[in-house]
């Protein structure tokens, strides 16, 4: 992964884990809540019926608020998670829109990945306006950088017309046998599943 993604998604997780013990505290407080809830119902039963009942009822009420307070600790996973993907979309559609040199550093990097798994020295790229108008300004530049980290000589054309997306590139060969996707919004979605599974791991690791 392009080292500038690398640097957006470390700092969300920082910041993630500091909002984690925040949302924690808000759902195990209502997980309590259901469980003294619970508790209250079983003493009133208790008033109402025989010994032998009370157990089998205490067990069901009980088992109940359990499977309702990891309900809304499941429940505090999802909007943490949800909060971070926004994060990292919101991030980087400010990086694209304000032509950062950040931007620019991801924008190469995804274009010398994408060259790199079409696996052929002469390609053509596309991207949105933005990107196209960026990379026909600099294209000797791009390709003696892409060409020196690659270590051949690679021929790049950018076409004219401009595909729909945030930012990053299209990649195809001239006969457009081989096309490779290396859209912001595709690797928001492999971000998506990465965070996705980093944040649940803390999360459920902070809750044991």
């Amino acid at each position: 992964m392009s080292s500038g993604f690398e640097f957006i998604k470390q700092g969300i997780k920082q910041r993630a884990s500091a909002q984690i013990q925040q949302i924690l505290l808000s759902a195990e407080e209502e997980a309590k809540k259901i469980i003294i809830n619970a508790e209250n119902e079983v003493k009133e039963a208790v008033m109402r019926i025989s010994k032998p009942e009370v157990m089998i009822i205490r067990k069901k009420i009980l088992g109940s608020a359990l499977v309702e307070g990891r309900k809304a600790i499941l429940n505090a996973r999802e909007e943490m998670i949800s909060k971070v993907f926004e994060e990292a979309k919101k991030r980087l559609f400010e990086l694209a829109n304000k032509r950062s040199s950040e931007y620019n550093t991801i924008l190469i990097e995804l274009l010398k990945e994408a060259i790199k798994k079409i696996g052929e020295k002469e390609v053509i790229v596309s991207g949105n306006q933005k990107d196209i108008d960026y990379l026909k300004k600099n294209l000797n530049t791009i390709i003696k950088k892409i060409s020196k980290e690659l270590g051949y000589d690679v021929g790049i054309k950018v076409n004219d017309v401009p595909y729909n997306c945030m930012g990053g590139v299209i990649v195809y060969n001239p006969n457009k046998t081989k096309v490779f996707y290396n859209t912001i919004e595709g690797r928001l979605i492999g971000m998506y599943d990465e965070l996705r599974y980093g944040i649940s791991k803390k999360l459920f690791e902070e809750v044991r």
